[in-house]
């Protein structure tokens, strides 16, 4: 059988590995992703409560997505978001929270995650902040 390919580390890439998700140096220190294996979205704090504040914050924005709609855009939802993630220090208030669609979502969470890297987050090669690129997370 033949073995796989060397790759660079994810995390570092200063090593190459074969089979490991990381290189020994950087070893499973995987951060978030390990903090939640195996917790239900209970457990984590997105239950029963979690449903409700969702759907009043759906319907008090209208199912419409807030950052287009700051650019004038019309675009239906069904997505919330923290303004301030939780990870920095936002809460489930409401008004922390915003109707958004998937592509504003995921630009949103990109910027959130490579912000993270600066704190010594996971993102690897990325550590912008407020340098234009997604600054306003418009689809």
């Amino acid at each position: 059988m033949a073995r796989k390919a060397l790759r660079p580390c994810p995390r570092c890439r200063s090593k190459l590995i074969r089979t490991e998700r990381y290189c020994d140096d950087c070893g499973g220190d995987t951060g978030w992703a390990d903090t939640q294996a195996g917790r239900s979205r209970h457990d984590r704090g997105y239950g029963r409560a979690w449903e409700r504040v969702r759907k009043s914050v759906l319907e008090r924005d209208k199912y419409l997505c807030q950052p287009c709609a700051q650019d004038g855009r019309s675009t239906p939802c069904n997505i919330v978001d923290h303004v301030v993630p939780k990870s920095e220090g936002g809460t489930d208030n409401p008004s922390n929270l915003q109707a958004i669609c998937k592509p504003c979502h995921d630009a949103k969470t990109l910027e959130e995650a490579r912000r993270g890297k600066g704190r010594g987050g996971r993102l690897p090669g990325a550590n912008r902040q407020g340098t234009g690129a997604g600054d306003n997370f418009l689809c």
